[in-house]
């Protein structure tokens, strides 16, 4: 008696209440776990692709396309062919190309310097005196854009002897008073609305004698050469199928599809359980102070570049090389203050144009400091190691991919990849803002 130890009595109560408030606390965890979502910035400036990107999550992690979604892109995709003739038909008086223009034979070229030059080591590169100052610019070497040298002076366009031929027959034909039947019709297409030209509306159909005045049109030689020029999308060549009663867009159509965004699209997709919430904002100028109000929270940034437009102007700013824009915005975006713990990860897209384009433009005319071979390797290095060096912070990974954002086999294999680096990186900052 009185030698073994007490015990204090236990509150069964307590004990009960702590474990509801830990299994309340286990359950709360899960379901914050369950709810994350992963916000994600798409950036870049206009014309970069981002919204065929937009398009391409959409595809592979979301739904597809609604049955609205389809009306409305079969409606854009139209409107999209009669605002390519209309690029075209400025072209035409842009580029001095006339109606029914041919590619000259080479027997013809040799005549044609012969009587126009005297000193024969000119060859076919020579200035030209007509200005070129719209629309998107020229990929086949016909002529090119004016850029600021490093002195601030501007380097002369540059054009060959083909482009001085289709100027002198232009100018003989009338110029943009031109009296041919194509020239007629082009005259149509630039003097009414769209609407008003074809009486269509969103669930109406283009009528066949006004579609057959487009083919009329789109297999003239001298259009035919204007849209080798200048930088127009596929859709133009599947001209009869877009316009038939039953043409219902495909996948391959929507993302060919290029319409202006003018304002802020979120999408929302789930990805192995996190949601993701994409914002696409435009990239034009005036479109960029809307991007301020999103800068919160954002776990990860893709800014898009179109690396195809080495050589290409801005659409607001026309004596402004969009690379040299690109580099610019993505030098504020990545030494930005708010994005110093946010993953910046580099899209250099549109590399199948940029093959394509590299076979006839130089770089080196448009970057003087490129000292490579016109080759893809070296050009897309050059273009890569000119964005890196922009990041100020020694601690940041710019995690950088060539895409094709039009082939959604390609573009699967990157944004698998980005999500997985985009998970990696917000892990540590989510699991440290949520359960510090």
């Amino acid at each position: 008696m009185g030698c073994a130890p007490s015990t204090p009595d236990v509150d069964h109560d307590v004990v009960a209440v702590s474990k509801r408030i830990d299994k309340l606390l286990t359950q709360e965890r899960k379901q914050i776990e369950a709810e994350r979502v992963i916000k994600l910035l798409l950036l870049g400036i206009g014309e970069a692709g981002k919204s065929t990107i937009l398009k391409q999550m959409k595809i592979i992690y979301g739904s597809g396309f609604s049955e609205d979604d389809l009306k409305i892109y079969r409606s854009a995709t139209i409107l999209s062919v009669l605002t390519c003739f209309k690029t075209l038909i400025a072209a035409m008086d842009l580029l001095q190309i006339p109606y029914g223009f041919t590619i000259p034979t080479p027997d013809d070229i040799k005549s044609f310097h012969d009587a126009v030059f005297e000193d024969t080591e000119r060859d076919h590169d020579f200035l030209l005196g007509f200005d070129i100052s719209a629309g998107d610019v020229v990929q086949s070497g016909m002529s090119g854009i004016m850029l600021p040298a490093e002195d601030g002076e501007p380097r002369p366009k540059k054009t060959n002897i083909i482009a001085r031929m289709a100027a002198n027959d232009y100018r003989l034909k009338g110029g943009r008073n031109q009296t041919s039947e194509m020239a007629e019709i082009a005259r149509q297409f630039m003097d009414q609305e769209n609407h008003d030209l074809f009486g269509v509306g969103n669930d109406e159909n283009i009528p066949p004698h006004k579609l057959e005045m487009m083919i009329k049109l789109w297999n003239d030689s001298g259009i035919r050469l204007s849209f080798l020029v200048i930088v127009i999308h596929s859709l133009m060549e599947n001209l009869e199928r877009i316009c038939h009663v039953a043409f219902t867009p495909s996948e391959r159509d929507i993302l060919a599809l290029r319409v202006m965004t003018t304002s802020i699209t979120e999408t929302k997709f789930v990805v192995d359980g996190t949601t993701c919430r994409v914002f696409d904002v435009g990239g034009q100028r005036s479109q960029r102070k809307k991007w301020a109000p999103l800068f919160d929270d954002v776990d990860a940034i893709i800014y898009v570049a179109a690396i195809s437009a080495y050589d290409q102007v801005c659409f607001e700013a026309r004596d402004v090389n969009r690379m040299f824009e690109a580099l610019t915005v993505f030098k504020s975006i990545v030494n930005h203050k708010l994005f110093e713990k946010t993953g910046i990860i580099l899209f250099l897209n549109k590399i199948d144009l940029f093959r394509e384009k590299l076979k006839t433009t130089l770089v080196a005319d448009y970057f003087p400091t490129f000292r490579g071979e016109n080759s893809f390797n070296d050009a897309i290095e050059f273009f890569t190691d000119s964005f890196k060096v922009l990041n100020k912070n020694p601690k940041r990974n710019i995690y950088i991919h060539q895409t094709w954002a039009t082939d959604t086999k390609q573009t699967k294999k990157v944004l698998d990849s980005v999500y997985a680096c985009i998970t990696e990186l917000s892990n540590s900052h989510w699991n440290i803002s949520h359960f510090a």
